[in-house]
């Protein structure tokens, strides 16, 4: 019943992306080699490549679904400009006039060299590409886009809760939706880790995009909800836990700036 919930409620998560960011003050453009073929082998991104573009990501002040992208772009060691604008309301609604200025009438928004990207996990996918967080094997990168399209579905069952109007009810859904979604996808989750080469990431035994929006789905479900949905699940939290201490995630997650979203 609460999964069905969730997905009937999926058009009112998706207003959070509907939001026109403002230029930043103190944002820095960034280098970065683009539509390099020496850059998509499975390896960390070098910041020595002849090519270089300004990049800009133009999206809300709240984490939401650009959170990922900001996630793969800090562990790349990629400088970009971190365009947000001001919540006015949750969930937030864009004016008509300022989704004119928007393909879909949407953020997330990256503009590299004035080139506009949207859709967050085409925008998220394009990054980890860039950084080496994308397997070469063309099995094992769609193996990346399963277990990603398979959390953003996680994401969306939780939703119910986090639009829950009273403390009771929210602990209620969390519980519900926790029961209703553990067999079918936090168990699963949890053998594909456990019987992965490193034993703490999904696919091989070296850090990749689906890891990185893994640990994003579960923490901003936590902080949204108050409810731990991993602490049952330790080579979920070993993975997570892998992401999160990667260093240049780490810095990222330690001076980010502290949103309720």
């Amino acid at each position: 019943m609460f999964i069905s919930r969730g997905k009937s409620l999926l058009s009112l998560a998706g207003k959070v992306l509907l939001a026109r960011s403002t230029p930043a003050s103190n944002a820095s453009s960034m280098k970065l080699g683009i539509f390099s073929p020496s850059l998509f082998p499975h390896k960390r991104f070098s910041t020595g490549s002849a090519q270089c573009a300004t990049i800009k990501l133009d999206y809300f002040n709240i984490r939401g679904f650009a959170e990922p992208i900001r996630m793969v772009l800090h562990c790349g060691g990629i400088k970009f400009e971190d365009v947000r604008s001001p919540l006015p309301s949750w969930p937030p609604k864009m004016a008509e006039s300022d989704k004119a200025k928007y393909r879909w009438g949407q953020v997330p928004m990256v503009s590299i060299d004035g080139k506009e990207l949207y859709q967050s996990l085409a925008i998220t996918r394009f990054f980890a590409r860039q950084c080496g967080l994308v397997p070469q094997d063309p099995y094992l990168a769609a193996l990346c886009d399963e277990y990603v399209d398979t959390q953003r579905e996680i994401l969306i069952a939780w939703v119910p809760a986090v639009f829950a109007d009273t403390a009771s009810k929210k602990r209620l859904l969390c519980e519900e939706i926790y029961r209703l979604t553990t067999p079918r996808y936090l168990n699963v989750l949890e053998k594909i880790i456990k019987e992965s080469s490193s034993g703490e990431h999904l696919v091989g035994d070296k850090l990749t995009w689906a890891d990185i929006y893994m640990a994003y789905v579960f923490d901003h479900v936590e902080k949204l909800t108050e409810f731990d949905v991993i602490k049952k699940h330790p080579s979920i939290k070993k993975a997570c836990d892998a992401v999160w201490n990667e260093p240049n995630i780490k810095k990222w997650k330690d001076s980010r700036p502290a949103t309720p979203y």
